[in-house]
């Protein structure tokens, strides 16, 4: 906390800290029970964006994100040389690409979990002898759950796609960083469509498994 001492007065709030209690001294704020606080600076009012495909789409959108990461690795001192300038960008690179592969991982989790939500959902399809079969528009639940899944890999898949894309991104750091990004957004959208229609397959695959145990319930209490 900001205050400032003096050896005839009590310790006083310092105007720098908080304007609207300038003069004050702390046993005045006592006795107003006023709680202390900092002004919020405009950095820390920011509100934390939302994107629907947990990226931007729009590339004025994009360029914060872009001229903050140009900055983050940008080389240090007034005046770099071209081979600080070059380690800067290469870092901006390695940097890029690690984004790249923890997308991949990513990716193959949910692939992982979708083909185990296919397979529970094709095994009480198969097995079940419920009475009442959860529908969605006359539609089996389980085999609606069973297709999501299915979409949700299909999503995924497109992420193995390989492009080398134009020749001139490879010819420095700066711009294989730049071409890197741009795959960076693209899989974030199709990371993010695959996870909502996860959600929604493992939404029907609860709706269809509680089903299931109210169904065995009810056959349980029939029998005794």
């Amino acid at each position: 906390m900001n205050v400032r001492l003096s050896p005839d007065s009590p310790p006083r709030i310092s105007p720098d800290f908080a304007p609207e209690y300038k003069g004050l001294t702390i046993l005045d704020l006592r006795c107003k029970n006023t709680p202390l606080r900092r002004d919020p600076s405009p950095e820390g009012n920011q509100v934390m964006p939302f994107y629907v495909l947990g990226a931007p789409l729009l590339k004025g959108d994009k360029s914060p994100y872009e001229a903050t990461l140009t900055n983050r690795f940008r080389a240090a001192g007034d005046s770099p040389t071209e081979e600080e300038k070059r380690r800067a960008n290469e870092q901006k690179a390695d940097y890029v690409y690690r984004v790249l592969d923890r997308q991949t991982n990513k990716a193959r989790g949910l692939l992982t979990y979708n083909a185990l939500l296919f397979t529970a959902l094709n095994l009480i399809s198969r097995g079940s002898t419920m009475t009442f079969e959860p529908k969605i528009c006359g539609v089996s639940a389980a085999l609606l759950g069973r297709v999501l899944a299915l979409a949700a890999c299909a999503m995924l898949l497109l992420l193995l796609k390989m492009s080398w894309g134009k020749a001139d991104i490879y010819k420095d750091a700066d711009a294989d960083a730049k071409g890197t990004l741009e795959t960076v957004w693209k899989r974030t959208y199709w990371v993010t469509l695959s996870l909502y229609v996860s959600m929604m397959a493992t939404a029907l695959a609860i709706w269809v498994i509680g089903s299931l145990s109210a169904d065995c319930a009810k056959e349980v209490d029939a029998v005794d």
